[in-house]
């Protein structure tokens, strides 16, 4: 099981808005001779997909880990690695709207993949809870034609775009700001909105709402630690509303997208890569000011799995992740990493626990000895560290109900928790473009891939949904079935 230790908090994003962008005249970009594409390597930091993008890069002999994000203006170094400060600086504002003025330092040599950037004007912040020596912003990117490539989990860059469009291509045209973001207009609910392209977002949109607004319509409301790259601590006095609705890109309708809203400072309206992964690909056309949105092809024997309609009914696996964790949820999201600390709580439950607990035990296997000997269950048995995160991601993702031990106060304290199937109706399928471990996860069974499409299949499981699924299809005229069934 490969799962990164660098995972990022759910909610965290690290967009930034710099109010000085005027790029560099000395600025530049250079291919290898006779070359005018370049593939590099990229992964989500998310085990189901989604999350920050994570990459590499070199700067003086050294690899360097980044993130890349189309939502900054600029890029950004590790305060970490020592970068003589000039004396300028840069005032930014972050995903929550929290300002800070960050000193600039140049770069002078960047090599990504086989690209090399000179002369980059780069701000330096302190990035060590982000898990990245580097965030590569627009200043790098606005520089090429970028296609993310979800299929092969490349960033392809070029000096020009390559591709033919085709009919499973959204062509979607964009208004660029002085420092480079994108923004596209994009219908949510029947109305037409400025939504910023931000590969820094872990989730599929992102809305500002006012304090105190009520909207009938949300399905749940969390109270959690938001974070910005400015106050990484995240504050818990904020909440959040989930909310399921229609959006439009293009000609496209995407049924029962997941919007969140948030009270914030930052008014932008934001796509973010839980979204983008239900693509095979997406080409940031900066030199034509377009983006090609690449969808799937179709799997004709599945209901639903239909691309060049109108309205796509398809869900992605990044997408049952975050209806399963936020909307038919238990009502308790984990960081996801050990030791797993609770770091958000649907605010309409009684619990007995609150934002920040550690997680010692679930049902009758329990993480830590103290907690265990307290317990009252017989047959009890102590996981070791190697083995908890399997015990935890079989119970988050795969259960619909459990018992979840904490120690309060050195007593131990256990909510019995079930999950809420009220809001949604689970489609019975859902795809994937990216490598997937099948021993844990959202689903309990797939369909791999073959020449005729480049993405998997899966059936979610019986816990998650808390309904049975079966599916039988022919490979060479073989029958084969999968299910769900517990």
């Amino acid at each position: 099981m490969n799962v990164s230790k660098y995972l990022i908090y759910y909610l965290s994003v690290f967009t930034l808005l710099f109010y000085s962008c005027k790029k560099r005249q000395n600025v530049s970009s250079h291919f290898p001779k006779n070359q005018n594409i370049v593939e590099i390597p990229f992964q989500y930091s998310g085990y189901s997909g989604g999350g920050q993008m994570i990459s590499s890069i070199v700067i003086k002999k050294d690899t360097l880990r980044c993130i890349i994000d189309t939502g900054s203006y600029t890029t950004i170094v590790s305060s970490s690695l020592g970068y003589a400060i000039s004396n300028k600086s840069k005032k930014g504002s972050d995903f929550l709207g929290v300002e800070k003025v960050l000193p600039i330092t140049i770069v002078k040599n960047i090599k990504w993949g086989e690209v090399v950037i000179n002369n980059l004007e780069c701000v330096i912040h302190n990035l060590s809870k982000t898990g990245a020596d580097i965030i590569i912003g627009t200043d790098i990117l606005s520089h090429f034609c970028v296609k993310i490539d979800n299929s092969q989990s490349k960033i392809i860059l070029s000096k020009k775009r390559n591709d033919t469009i085709h009919k499973n291509h959204i062509k979607v045209p964009f208004s660029k700001t002085n420092g480079g973001v994108i923004f596209i207009q994009g219908q949510l609910s029947n109305k037409k909105e400025p939504l910023l392209l931000d590969t820094g977002f872990r989730g599929e949109i992102a809305k500002p709402y006012n304090k105190g607004l009520e909207n009938k319509h949300i399905k749940s409301y969390w109270k959690m630690p938001f974070k910005g790259l400015f106050n990484l601590e995240g504050d818990t006095n904020l909440s959040v509303g989930y909310d399921l609705l229609d959006f439009k890109l293009g000609n496209k309708i995407f049924k029962d997208a997941i919007a969140s809203y948030q009270n914030r400072n930052n008014k932008n309206i934001m796509l973010g890569t839980a979204f983008m992964c239900r693509f095979k690909s997406i080409t940031f056309d900066y030199p034509n000011k377009m983006v090609l949105f690449e969808l799937p092809k179709n799997f004709d024997k599945i209901p639903g799995f239909d691309f060049i309609k109108d309205t796509i009914t398809a869900k992605n696996v990044s997408y049952y992740a975050l209806l399963s964790n936020k909307i038919n949820s238990f009502g308790i999201d984990f960081t996801n990493q050990y030791p797993f600390k609770i770091q958000a709580l649907y605010e309409k439950k009684e619990f007995k626990i609150t934002i920040g607990d550690t997680l010692v035990g679930i049902d009758n296997s329990f993480f830590d000895k103290k907690a265990m000997f307290q317990s009252k269950l017989v047959n009890k048995k102590y996981v070791d560290e190697k083995n908890q995160l399997l015990e935890f991601y079989i119970a988050t993702c795969q259960k619909g109900d459990a018992d979840f031990h904490f120690l309060k106060r050195g007593q131990l304290v256990t909510e019995h928790l079930k999950r809420d199937y009220s809001f949604t109706d689970f489609p019975p399928m859902m795809y994937s473009f990216l490598p997937v471990n099948t021993n844990w996860g959202y689903f309990v069974n797939y369909i791999k891939k073959n020449k005729k499409r480049n993405y998997t299949l899966h059936i979610p499981s019986y816990g998650t949904i808390g309904k049975e699924v079966s599916f039988t299809y022919y490979i060479n005229g073989k029958e084969q079935m999968l299910t769900n069934k517990p």
